[in-house]
């Protein structure tokens, strides 16, 4: 699984792309990135912001356009990004058999993240137009008494609001996580 990640996220996180990293990761991150690259499915944006205080990521899947809000994420934390956002994609589907044994066999066959710099401007501005159009007022109504429930608030993010995808060179509105989940009962 590849994340590209804005410069400030990868800044503020710590992150190395593949090119950075010391040997030996260098060359196991070159397989994951050879083995991913192309595969919009494994692909996801990630851009950095501040929730609470907290350092927060969204993530944004390439084919799909499936968000993922995951919150107080810290730069030692960040190695087990991989397995919270399975975790996440998991709790979107709990009530899916089907796909959660789909989910379980994708992050089988691709169990490593590796990072790279987002240069995609579309995805660009998928990520900074998710930021302003889900604001502080937003993200507040997801956490009554200050009990955060990222699952809730990501379950309705991506199945109440169509996003705008090419299927078959066409341009059509999907709800993400209805999309996502075609994606992956095809491919896995």
């Amino acid at each position: 699984m590849i994340i590209y990640a804005t410069q400030k996220t990868r800044e503020r996180l710590v992150l190395q792309t593949v090119n950075e990293l010391s040997l030996p990761l260098r060359i196991f991150a070159q397989e994951v990135l050879k083995e991913g690259k192309g595969n919009e499915l494994l692909e996801w944006g990630a851009k950095m912001f501040y929730f609470g205080g907290k350092k927060c990521v969204q993530l944004v899947n390439f084919a799909s356009r499936l968000t993922l809000f995951i919150f107080n994420v810290t730069v030692n934390g960040v190695l087990d990004l991989g397995n919270r956002i399975a975790d996440n994609i998991k709790a979107l589907y709990k009530n899916k058999p089907n796909v959660i044994e789909k989910i379980e066999k994708m992050f089988e066959q691709h169990p490593a993240v590796c990072f790279e710099k987002l240069t995609n401007k579309s995805m660009i501005t998928i990520l900074n137009n998710n930021l302003l159009a889900f604001d502080d007022r937003f993200y507040a109504s997801f956490f009554p008494d200050k009990k955060v429930n990222p699952i809730k608030m990501n379950h309705f993010v991506n199945f109440n609001f169509p996003q705008k995808v090419t299927i078959n060179g066409a341009r059509e509105y999907v709800m993400s996580g209805e999309y996502f989940e075609e994606l992956l009962l095809k491919s896995f």
